[in-house]
């Protein structure tokens, strides 16, 4: 470890706050998160994409494409589920990473992927971000259900256009946009 290393930063945008303490870890001292003592090649974003959802995360991969380029040796995350949050992904990641001889940090949890114990922790965190995924969502699909069994609006999100921030009553120069758009169909 003498000698000149690149050391690559991944972080989901989901957090911003994550992203921004990545960045003053690394400024102010280099990166010396759990076994990262090297300067930051690159920040890898995929800003409002979800490593839950099979989405193109294009920071994602280019992260793998530079891992396989042998660019980056050592990947610092916020949190593994901000990496990934399905075990064949991890495995696809850990292919690229064990056979560039590449290294995985993360400022949350202490990751030991150097030996077999470790990788197997850091397997069951990554199913445990997968479970934790599937039961939000269900959670979230349920309540949903729920309130359109009842006849009630969903209250969480954006409001739509159109509606009140109540959901139930009408914005009236919004809802005269929207039917004088319906008229002109």
């Amino acid at each position: 470890w003498s000698a000149p290393v690149i050391a690559a930063v991944l972080t989901s945008g989901l957090v911003l706050t994550g992203i921004a303490v990545i960045r003053s870890v690394c400024a102010v001292v280099g990166c010396s998160v759990p076994t990262i003592h090297r300067p930051v090649a690159d920040v890898y974003e995929d800003t409002d994409l979800t490593a839950y959802r099979r989405v193109n995360r294009p920071g994602y991969e280019r992260l793998l494409a530079d891992l396989e380029r042998g660019k980056v040796n050592a990947v610092l995350v916020w949190k593994l589920d901000r990496l990934v949050r399905h075990p064949a992904e991890f495995e696809r990641f850990w292919e690229v990473c064990e056979r560039r001889g590449a290294i995985l940090a993360s400022v949350h949890e202490p990751v030991d992927t150097s030996s077999e114990l470790g990788l197997v922790i850091v397997r069951i965190l990554v199913a445990f971000a997968r479970l934790e995924s599937a039961t939000i969502s269900l959670r979230q699909k349920s309540k949903a259900a729920e309130l359109a069994k009842a006849g009630r609006p969903h209250t969480g999100g954006r409001r739509a256009f159109g509606f009140a921030p109540d959901w139930r009553s009408h914005e009236p120069a919004e809802a005269e946009l929207i039917r004088d758009a319906a008229r002109r169909v």
